[in-house]
C-alpha cells in the first residue's frame, strides 16, 4: 500500500491473483485483512481472484471475507466495473 501511496493517479482496486495458494495462515489472513483496510481508507478495494477451495474456506471464516471481494474466475472481473468500464479504464483514471 505505501508503493501505491506515492503513484500519480491513486490505487482504488488491488486484485490479488490466488491460483497459486494452496493454503492460507492466520499470519497470512491478517496480513490482507490490513491490506483490505488500508485500501478501503483510501476507497480502494481489495480483490482475491482463483483462490481454491482450501483457502477460500479459511477466508469466509474470517472478517477477511466481508473486507475482500472474491471472485472465482479472472474472466469474472469485468463484473466489478460498470458497463461501459473495465479494469482497463479504471487504471487509467
Amino acid at each position: 500500500v505505501q508503493a501505491m501511496s506515492g503513484t500519480k493517479t491513486p490505487v482504488n482496486t488491488l486484485v490479488l491473483d490466488c491460483a497459486a495458494m494452496d493454503d492460507i495462515d492466520f499470519t497470512g489472513i491478517e496480513v490482507l485483512e490490513q491490506l483490505a483496510d488500508q485500501l478501503a481508507a483510501g476507497g480502494g478495494r481489495l480483490v482475491l481472484v482463483e483462490l481454491d477451495e482450501g483457502p477460500k474456506a479459511t477466508v469466509e471464516e474470517t472478517d477477511l471475507a466481508s473486507k475482500a471481494e472474491i471472485v472465482s474466475r479472472i474472466e469474472a472481473l469485468d463484473r466489478l466495473w460498470p458497463p461501459g468500464g473495465s479494469a482497463a479504464a479504471d487504471a487509467q483514471r
